[in-house]
């Protein structure tokens, strides 16, 4: 399957999710549209399946390449947002989403796991950026108001110091002019011996 292909089926998987959680069905017309979602299940159970994903370093030209499956910006997953980036010359990365209701937390807000989710992916990406490939050690997040659905979200991230193996960075989400949470993160390059444990089939080429 070519990745507009993927992008495409992710893009109609997400709207689903969000009719799914949020349209009052009832009666015949729940029941059909659970016969016809069996029928395409159906139809993708037959199909072989991908591999994980190989961890090579990130190509950053192409997001996709590398992020397609995601599940913050990865337009080829349906559980992501997703969460569309871009960064500049400073290495500051820049994030933009709108959530539905399939994030929901709070009765009108997105749920606390998801705004974590996010900071994971955009402050882990902000180090890469910057050349301090690493794993997450920690996320310690300050939730100062909740975030709201359906409403055009911005976040940043960006790399504070290194020092040696750790880097440490630190994020904001906002709606407007209304800072929603923010975050410090501590993130560990790993040591070859440790990247040959974890990812034993990695391309070191």
């Amino acid at each position: 399957m070519t990745r507009a292909a993927r992008e495409r089926l992710a893009a109609a998987i997400r709207t689903l999710v969000a009719h799914a959680v949020e349209a009052d069905l009832e009666g015949p017309d729940s029941e059909r549209a659970s016969e016809a979602l069996e029928k395409v299940v159906a139809d993708l159970d037959a199909l072989p399946r991908r591999g994980p994903k190989n961890p090579t370093k990130p190509e950053f030209e192409d997001l996709q390449q590398n992020f397609g499956y995601d599940p913050v910006v990865g337009k080829s997953n349906p559980i992501a947002p997703p969460v569309e980036i871009t960064w500049g010359e400073d290495k500051v990365v820049h994030g933009h989403a709108n959530l539905d209701r399939q994030y929901e937390g709070p009765p009108g807000y997105v749920h606390g796991a998801i705004i974590a989710a996010i900071f994971d992916l955009l402050l882990g990406m902000a180090n890469a950026i910057a050349g301090n490939q690493g794993m997450t050690g920690t996320l310690t997040i300050k939730y100062r108001r909740p975030t709201p659905l359906k409403t055009d979200l911005d976040i940043t991230a960006r790399v504070i110091r290194t020092d040696g193996r750790k880097a440490f960075t630190s994020g904001e989400i906002r709606a407007g002019d209304v800072l929603c949470a923010e975050c410090e993160g501590l993130f560990i390059a790993l040591t070859p011996e440790m990247g040959a444990e974890l990812f034993p089939n990695l391309n070191r080429g």
